[in-house]
């Protein structure tokens, strides 16, 4: 859920009035609905090799929120924001990632251990895994989409949150959640792959160009 944080700068400490704001899918000067083409959406060699790539759909009406997740054929998924994401589309500057999403739970301190994975904290679909504030003040609450482990989150987002944008689909990732055997089955039942994202979210993109390329270099 994107909120307006007003008076917001970046800086620890600020107390901040909230107001909630929606974010309506904007269409381009032609009508068509697109990504920003400013943001390098590449993927790189290892990534398209080794991961599948299936899409969160935001349901909220006139929201369009939506994740990414890049899952290994061992069941590991790393969450990622999805190029239709309000803060690609409406070209929004990350500049603060928080995992301490509230007073009693800081995400980037799940730490697995082991088989087993001890130590992680569970995830459900509407767990937030991190808020992103942008320049303009707007807050994002990231949510996991997903049921699982959270085996880690992105730490370097703390110190860089420009990575969002500059790498979305490599350093720019949230976090890696393991799902159990039941729940990856779910989710590949319900996720949606490359084609039907393209087609719920820029069914009127006239191009054959993918929104998700991969590096040929």
């Amino acid at each position: 859920m994107a909120v307006k944080r007003e008076g917001v700068s970046g800086s620890e400490g600020e107390v901040a009035v909230v107001q909630l704001q929606t974010q309506p899918i904007l269409p381009s000067s032609d009508g068509h609905f697109a990504p920003s083409s400013s943001i390098p959406w590449s993927l790189p060699k290892y990534i398209d090799v080794n991961y599948s790539r299936l899409f969160q759909i935001d349901q909220r009406k006139d929201s369009s929120e939506d994740c990414c997740l890049f899952i290994h054929t061992n069941r590991l998924c790393v969450l990622a924001l999805a190029p239709s994401h309000p803060i690609y589309r409406l070209h929004q500057t990350p500049v603060s990632v928080t995992f301490q999403i509230s007073d009693g739970t800081d995400r980037s301190l799940s730490h697995a251990q082991g088989a087993r994975k001890k130590g992680a904290q569970f995830l459900t679909e509407g767990a937030c895994v991190c808020h992103v504030d942008c320049s303009d003040g707007t807050r994002y609450d990231i949510v996991s989409g997903i049921k699982g482990k959270l085996l880690e989150v992105n730490t370097r987002l703390m110190e860089a949150p420009q990575l969002l944008s500059e790498k979305p689909f490599s350093d720019g990732y949230l976090a890696i959640i393991m799902p159990n055997e039941l729940e990856m089955s779910i989710i590949r039942n319900t996720l949606h792959d490359e084609a039907a994202y393209q087609e719920l979210r820029f069914a009127q993109i006239a191009t054959e160009q993918p929104l998700v390329k991969t590096e040929t270099s």
